[in-house]
């Protein structure tokens, strides 16, 4: 009513970001979004990884996933770092270790989900 729109358009916004319908429904209702923890976020990549695999098989559920990989890291500190790594190997556990250490690199900050207003998610 206040725009004129009659929808909006998502696309690859929910690449590496599966919560992003979620938080467009909060952002509609003027609720506070709440996105999950960025320990939350690798957790769900790691297990997106797993399944990839587990379902396609290798090389394929990996090589499919590089991108999605790398977009769960989109904004976290210091991704430039483990990003080149992850997408340059072949080895799903080698993957799956890289995120965990990278993850427990970040600290007690990682456990922390961010809020942000309506207006900051815009």
């Amino acid at each position: 009513e206040e725009t004129g729109c009659d929808g909006i358009l998502i696309g690859r916004g929910a690449v590496g970001n599966p919560w992003i319908f979620q938080e467009v429904e909060n952002a509609l209702a003027g609720r506070t979004i709440v996105r999950p923890s960025r320990f939350e976020v690798l957790g769900l990549a790691i297990e997106h990884l797993k399944r990839s695999v587990a379902r396609k098989g290798l090389p394929r559920g990996l090589l499919e996933m590089r991108k999605t990989l790398a977009c769960y890291l989109r904004g976290f500190p210091n991704a430039s770092r483990v990003r080149p790594r992850i997408l340059a190997e072949n080895d799903a556990d080698n993957v799956v270790g890289l995120l965990e250490d990278y993850r427990g690199s970040l600290g007690d900050a990682a456990a922390e989900p961010m809020v942000l207003s309506v207006t900051e998610a815009s």
